[in-house]
């Protein structure tokens, strides 16, 4: 090899020693240097409110009152994300340092579905993935308040696809006020407007039982009062059954013999069957598939 070969050679290898030093060297300064700043972002798409920015900065210690006194090396962002995620309250989050100084977060937050009181005293929130979220005076939103025979948030998983419903629209939002799960298993909405209960039975077929309530409602009520049935059901297929308030006999007939009459056809799928008895059996009312 050439003198002027291995003087090439010598140069480049002390070139690559000196990037790699000066590189080493930015790196340290640049990580020993202050923030420049903190931005929290909440991802709330449904504007809940349910997470703040101020509840962000809590989990993290305050961060946003002595960020400016603390070196970049000195936040651990992976341990920041670890801490915001243990939070019952938030989805998911990210923490990274941004090449400007500034510490980057984003949370998303969990989103409740509805508000659950215990048989046994016990207040949660759950979420739309049926995850337990704590109840606080200090994070409170409005949603459907589910009570009765609930022993665990496993008795709500059964009822999500209800409040996914009752949660894409507004007008069945703010209809439903709250709703109890009987002790034999039965759902029952109690509407906003008084005067009258809505059994659901279950979640099932929930499409076609809710379209049969808003039929009822626009057919049926505008002429018989809100508080003229005490109970509207739609656990039967291709039927609304309504309980009504007064029982007393007509026409010196027993009650027994008014189950089941037919009142009239809604349309071509749906049967409107009224009767005077509250403890009418499912097995008096035969089920018709729509």
């Amino acid at each position: 090899m050439s003198r002027r070969a291995i003087i090439r050679c010598v140069l480049s290898i002390l070139m690559l020693v000196y990037l790699l030093v000066a590189v080493s060297m930015t790196r340290s300064s640049i990580s020993a240097s202050p923030f420049t700043g903190i931005d929290i972002k909440i991802n709330d798409t449904l504007n809940t409110h349910f997470v703040s920015a101020a509840d962000v900065n809590a989990l993290c210690g305050g961060l946003v009152e002595r960020l400016d006194t603390l070196p970049r090396n000195q936040i651990n962002t992976l341990e920041l994300e670890n801490i915001l995620k243990k939070c019952d309250r938030i989805e998911d989050a990210s923490c990274i340092i941004l090449s400007n100084g500034i510490l980057s977060i984003n949370v998303t937050p969990m989103i409740p579905v509805a508000r659950v009181f215990t048989d046994g005293g016990d207040s949660y929130y759950v979420s739309a993935g049926g995850k337990r979220i704590d109840a606080s005076h200090h994070h409170s939103i409005d949603v459907p308040v589910v009570s009765g025979h609930i022993k665990s948030p496993a008795d709500v998983m059964p009822m999500l696809p209800l409040f996914a419903k009752l949660n894409s629209d507004a007008s069945l939002s703010a209809w439903a006020s709250s709703v109890t799960i009987t002790a034999k298993g039965d759902i029952v909405i109690i509407p906003s407007v008084v005067g009258h209960t809505v059994t659901l039975g279950d979640v099932s077929n929930i499409d076609s039982k809710i379209d049969r309530i808003k039929k009822f409602y626009k057919n049926v009520m505008p002429s018989k009062g809100w508080d003229y049935y005490e109970d509207i059901s739609v656990k039967w297929s291709g039927r609304v059954v309504a309980t009504r308030r007064d029982k007393k006999p007509v026409d010196n007939r027993p009650i027994t013999e008014l189950d089941g009459i037919v009142d009239e056809i809604l349309d071509d799928e749906t049967m409107l069957v009224t009767t005077t008895a509250s403890t009418k059996s499912e097995s008096s009312t035969t089920e018709k598939t729509i």
